[in-house]
């Protein structure tokens, strides 16, 4: 062990009270059960919503080297290496690429441990003791070697306190934005989708709508080339309400806009952007358009949220004709049946995928009344805002945190001197 500016250096196996590791093992997977910790789940220091899970009869099988606590960590060992995230459940399954670590009581407080491997000096060393010619990863034996440089235990619990209260409030955000958006979600559905308030009119049931809404709605469905819609509304092919655009950023300075595996949605968690000097190139949305990614695998769209940008050339961007339907509703009901969406309007080429003039002119979606649009609209808007609200500070949270990480634990700042310091730059 070595000393240094009150800190300790520690192999990681003299300070762990238990290694869980469940390589070499395969469980049998389900739709329900027991939730599965996989690698795809751990990002950015939180589990996300598991997607496997394994039976209740098989658990006890499968969990035979030894069962999760709450508060423990769980580090990806490769695909990726590195990825950190503490479990707040311990009725979960860890699956292989999983290694779970409890620090001793008495020398390593977990939430600091979660931390201290998630600081860039502890993933250099992972990376330095990583194998592997196409996948980095890390064997166990490797890792038991990984030093960690530790302070007083009681240090230890103060910083993991601070930084931890800091993830408890991005952790909340996350959960209310995405309590926000299910709201708005199922208004959507039920106004645009199930029809039901004109489906309560039409069988004499009482409805919880405020009286002049309801009256907006008609009494009864009428059958059209869409299906059953409402009695007064109408069907429009797409075309009728995109127009092509081609203007080019020239020499503005603007966000220049790139498209993610999952999606394009021009918003800050599923699209990264660079401000920068645009290429004159690229072609200028704004607030409002349409924008199609074009790629050999998928095509994507999404609706621009900011107030300006670019994208490359290879994109397709469309100005929403808003005196027929709201730019925000119309991406709402392009995304009901995505897959036919993308069907209807793809056309493949030599290179890659395209959207089609003609896909756009045989595609169809339901127009509301404009009063009907209007009377969303409030709704939407207030829930949209408070997402990006949350969002915002969200940013600025995990600005902060990032900030105090590496100087928590080396040391630099004390937590006894971050409420004068934090006071300073208030």
């Amino acid at each position: 062990m070595a000393m240094q500016a009150d800190r300790t250096d520690f192999p990681l196996e003299d300070c762990m009270d238990a290694i869980i590791d469940y390589r070499g093992k395969t469980p049998t997977k389900t739709s329900s059960g027991i939730p599965l910790v996989t690698a795809k789940i751990v990002k950015d220091g939180r589990l996300e919503k598991p997607s496997e899970y394994i039976s209740e009869e098989d658990y006890p099988r499968w969990m035979t080297r030894g069962l999760p606590k709450i508060g423990d960590v769980v580090l990806t060992t490769e695909a990726p290496l590195g990825e950190v995230a503490q479990l707040t459940d311990e009725k979960v399954a860890l699956a292989q690429r999983i290694i779970l670590l409890r620090g001793k009581p008495e020398i390593l407080d977990n939430t600091y441990l979660k931390f201290l491997l998630r600081s860039e000096e502890l993933q250099h060393r992972l990376s330095a003791r990583a194998s592997g010619s196409t996948v980095a990863g890390i064997k166990q034996s490797e890792l038991r070697r990984i030093i960690l440089p530790l302070p007083r235990i009681s240090e230890q619990r103060a910083i993991a306190s601070v930084l931890g209260a800091l993830d408890d409030k991005i952790d909340i955000n996350h959960k209310l934005s995405a309590t926000f958006e299910a709201i708005v979600k199922a208004l959507f559905k039920s106004w645009f989708v199930d029809f039901e308030p004109v489906r309560a009119k039409d069988e004499k049931r009482v409805s919880n709508m405020a009286p002049d809404i309801a009256a907006m709605f008609p009494t009864h469905l009428i059958e059209s080339d869409l299906g059953s819609i409402p009695d007064g509304w109408t069907t429009l092919p797409l075309s009728k309400v995109l127009e092509e655009s081609n203007e080019r950023i020239g020499e503005r300075i603007a966000p220049e806009y790139s498209s993610t595996n999952d999606g394009l949605r021009l918003r800050s968690d599923r699209f990264s952007k660079t401000l920068a000097v645009s290429s004159e190139k690229n072609k200028l949305i704004k607030k409002g358009f349409l924008v199609f990614g074009l790629s050999r695998s998928v095509l994507n769209f999404g609706l621009m949220r900011d107030d300006i940008g670019s994208v490359s050339a290879a994109y397709k961007v469309y100005k929403v004709n808003d005196r027929i339907i709201s730019p925000d509703l119309l991406e709402r009901l392009m995304r009901l049946n995505p897959e036919h969406f993308y069907k209807a309007v793809s056309a493949s080429s030599r290179e890659g995928q395209s959207v089609s003039t003609d896909g756009l002119g045989v595609l169809k979606f339901v127009r509301p009344p404009q009063d009907v649009q209007d009377a969303f609209y409030p709704a939407d808007r207030l829930l949209t805002s408070r997402i990006q609200a949350l969002e915002l500070e969200t940013q600025t949270l995990a600005s902060i945190r990032d900030t105090l990480l590496p100087n928590l634990l080396s040391g630099k700042v004390c937590v006894s001197e971050l409420d004068l310091i934090l006071e300073k730059t208030a």
